[in-house]
């Protein structure tokens, strides 16, 4: 839970300094190659977000659903697995509220505990990696 807490802390100061393409791309770059992890010993997406809701408890400042979306991405794609981050809209009646969640094989994880239902999620994912990458 340590690594989560310590990515929760960087990835919410980064979205604040950089944005959030640059923090998405250069989050994306730092997992270009998958950590090799034995079958047996690999976490189950389940338990990674898990893991990720626990750090985003316990982190200062309580991290928003974007950095911990953000996390939860990174940190399944380096145990190999496929993960989607997905932005999500619903409009209110003054304005638009925004949410943030992952997609693995299927299965949603909202570690923000925002729930996703009622947000029109976009077509594609976004940014899948720095631009000009394939």
């Amino acid at each position: 839970m340590g690594e989560a807490i310590g990515l929760l802390s960087v990835t919410t100061l980064a979205l604040r300094l950089f944005g959030f393409q640059r923090t998405q791309a250069a989050l994306t770059r730092a997992d270009r190659t998958p950590r090799a992890v034995p079958g047996e010993r690999r976490l189950a997406a389940p338990k990674i977000a898990a893991i990720v809701a626990a750090a985003g408890r316990y982190s200062i400042g309580r991290p928003k659903c974007l950095p911990q979306a953000l996390v939860l991405q990174r940190l399944l794609r380096r145990q190999g697995l496929p993960a989607e981050l997905r932005i999500g809209v619903r409009p209110q009646e003054e304005n638009i509220e925004a949410h943030a969640w992952v997609e693995c094989d299927g299965v949603v994880f909202d570690v923000a505990g925002g729930g996703y239902r009622g947000f029109v999620p976009f077509e594609q994912e976004i940014i899948s990696g720095p631009r000009g990458a394939s």
